[in-house]
């Protein structure tokens, strides 16, 4: 018997085999290259989300410690806690470091500590103006605190990760005034009064969130007049004429303690014995104040 004949190799099926098998692998790679950066890019939508959550919780939890003004002073509204500045949880105090800045003090906005989406505490800058304590406070009071050029009564940070580039180091260390303590978690802050935002960079990751004066006197104008309101009932005593349009009226001790008579913007206030159309300074809101409630013209000032 003659001996088998062996088929010759085929090299161009093993070359396509070859190619086959490499086109594969670098689809596989190629495929878990993408579900890896499709996850790292869901993990930084959600560290996003939270950060975005937290700031705007902490926001609101301001803006209603300036209205409410809590405690039972019922002295300032308007006022803003100082920061936490010795990493208890609680402001100040009386003793507040210049510049105003810490973590948020969330103890005393009776919140549960908030933390951005990289597990870093909040962080808060106040205008000296807008601080807690007994000097008046109104409509006229303005901030010289500026984000971006912008006046600003104050600002929230998440302050992300430290920045190696930086040389960012974190510790449980009181921010305080020692060394400017505070750059090793904001970038922006020139550490008086203005604050600069960047895009993300490896020499920039804060995430800040402003309250401006428009949105605190929102709040405390509205404060002010059911405060007004509830210490008067119609029929509303008309001044005579060339009083100021409010002279007749009984004056809460809170709107007299801060002098809101200097805030009221004489133009569009009036007092008859059915309404008080009330209007304050650099707030563009026209409350109406009739024995069936308050009306306003707008929701915001």
């Amino acid at each position: 018997m003659k001996p088998a004949k062996r088929k010759p190799i085929d090299a161009r099926g093993q070359r396509g085999a070859a190619l086959f098998l490499i086109l594969l692998l670098i689809l596989v790679s190629g495929g878990l290259v993408f579900v890896s950066r499709l996850k790292s890019a869901e993990t930084e939508l959600a560290a996003g989300r939270k950060t975005a959550a937290a700031l705007a919780e902490a926001k609101q939890a301001l803006l209603g410690y300036a209205a409410l003004d809590p405690g039972g002073n019922v002295t300032n509204p308007g006022r803003l806690p100082c920061p936490d500045q010795d990493n208890d949880g609680d402001a100040q105090g009386a003793v507040c470091a210049r510049p105003p800045v810490g973590w948020l003090p969330w103890r005393t906005l009776t919140l549960d500590e908030r933390r951005d989406g990289q597990g870093e505490k909040l962080w808060l800058l106040v205008d000296p103006s807008f601080l807690s304590g007994n000097a008046p406070m109104n409509s006229t009071v303005q901030p010289t605190l500026r984000l971006n050029g912008q006046p600003v009564v104050a600002i929230l940070f998440s302050p992300g990760p430290p920045l190696s580039r930086l040389g960012q180091t974190r510790s449980a260390n009181p921010p305080g005034l020692t060394n400017g303590f505070y750059g090793n978690y904001l970038e922006g802050f020139d550490g008086n009064s203005s604050v600069t935002t960047a895009p993300l960079s490896d020499t920039y990751n804060d995430r800040v969130l402003a309250i401006t004066p428009r949105e605190l006197f929102t709040a405390v104008t509205q404060r002010m007049a059911r405060e007004l309101a509830l210490s008067n009932a119609a029929p509303y005593p008309v001044p005579p004429p060339g009083d100021p349009p409010l002279s007749q009226l009984a004056k809460p001790s809170v709107w007299t303690a801060n002098n809101w008579d200097a805030a009221v913007d004489p133009a569009y206030t009036v007092v008859t014995p059915s309404v008080i159309q009330l209007k304050f300074q650099n707030c563009g809101i026209v409350y109406s104040i009739r024995p069936e409630g308050i009306q306003r013209s707008a929701n915001t000032c």
